[in-house]
């Protein structure tokens, strides 16, 4: 029979790993419904209804796009950031989630083999962020 200390220490770690992992997929579904699918489903409806996805971040509304110079570099690096911040702040959030908040033998367990289950979870967990 075991040792019922041992039973009493390993409830709590269970415990700990089902809370951080409630947690991630928390921060991830809230992080991902804020950054990409909330913007991107009103997106979608626009074009339906306008049948255009907007301005050209590169051109804007001119037909061509602006002649290669350091100041159209810089304005379309403005621009991008301007673009991507959130989803940059979410992707460092979500490494930071990974790291603290599932056991490490997980994600080894899940990604870190070279089969086709691996790619298949990999796959899987990546569809939801449209990466």
């Amino acid at each position: 029979m075991p040792d019922p200390s041992t039973r009493r220490k390993a409830a709590p770690e269970v415990r700990v790993y089902v809370l951080g992992g409630v947690l991630f997929a928390v921060v991830m579904v809230l992080g991902l419904y804020i950054v990409k699918w909330q913007p991107y489903y009103h997106k979608a409806l626009l074009a339906a209804a306008r049948h255009t996805i907007g301005t050209s971040i590169i051109s804007g509304k001119a037909p061509t796009p602006p002649a290669a110079s350091w100041s159209s570099a810089a304005g379309y690096v403005k621009m991008y950031l301007a673009a991507v911040w959130q989803a940059w702040v979410l992707g460092i959030l979500a490494g930071a989630a990974v790291q603290t908040l599932i056991p490490k033998d997980w994600v080894l367990r899940l990604l870190g083999r070279n089969n086709w289950t691996s790619t298949l979870v990999a796959c899987l967990a990546a569809t939801p962020s449209m990466m």
